[in-house]
């Protein structure tokens, strides 16, 4: 799985291109600079998308290229959704692999059903229509499981991190006393009998 790094999501991604201002002549040149390098990395990040994209669910390229020419705001804002979402998975693989398997499964998963929803929303054809809405349904299911097993996930991470914070809390009251002096002897300057 490809990284795909903050600055580039937050920097070029945010917006369409189209929305930068069409007179890059009013602009420091290094920010034109900045632009153009920002431009280049938007374009290869598209394109680790749509691959991505293509992979999970080959029939919604059409609807993506379709939506790059008519409702560009929408196209980036699906790139970037996906950008953001591949980033994270990235970040969480290595200490959750689990969890990142999970999340990237409910990912393919959304890929898919929306997909499917805007067909169906779209498709003149009944058969085809309820060929689509049966293959829907089926995705169901699993979608709904995987997304509790998400939310049972992220309670266990919470139970876990309120049982840290408790228990540093408790070591800290206890010690109360020997605390409150060590900041008192670093406020005021004083040597520390126990420093090295």
């Amino acid at each position: 799985m490809n990284y795909i790094p903050t600055w580039m999501i937050l920097a070029g991604l945010m917006f369409a291109p189209s929305l930068w201002a069409e007179d890059h002549e009013d602009h420091d040149p290094d920010e034109v600079e900045w632009f153009k390098q920002d431009m280049e990395d938007l374009k290869e990040i598209e394109g680790t998308i749509l691959k991505y994209i293509r992979r999970v669910e080959p029939r919604a390229i059409e609807s993506m290229t379709y939506m790059a020419k008519e409702d560009e705001e929408e196209y980036w804002e699906i790139i970037t959704e996906l950008a953001e979402a591949l980033e994270e998975i990235a970040e969480i693989t290595e200490e959750e692999p689990k969890f990142a398997k999970l999340y990237e499964r409910i990912l393919q998963t959304e890929i898919k059903m929306e997909y499917l929803g805007s067909a169906i929303q779209s498709m003149e054809s009944e058969e085809e229509r309820e060929a689509m809405k049966a293959e829907l349904r089926l995705l169901l299911p699993s979608a709904f499981d995987d997304r509790m097993k998400e939310a049972e996930m992220e309670l266990s991470f919470l139970r876990q991190e309120i049982a840290e914070v408790e228990t540093d809390w408790k070591r800290r009251m206890a010690n109360k006393e020997k605390i409150m002096e060590r900041r008192f002897q670093e406020l005021t300057g004083a040597d520390d009998a126990l420093d090295w």
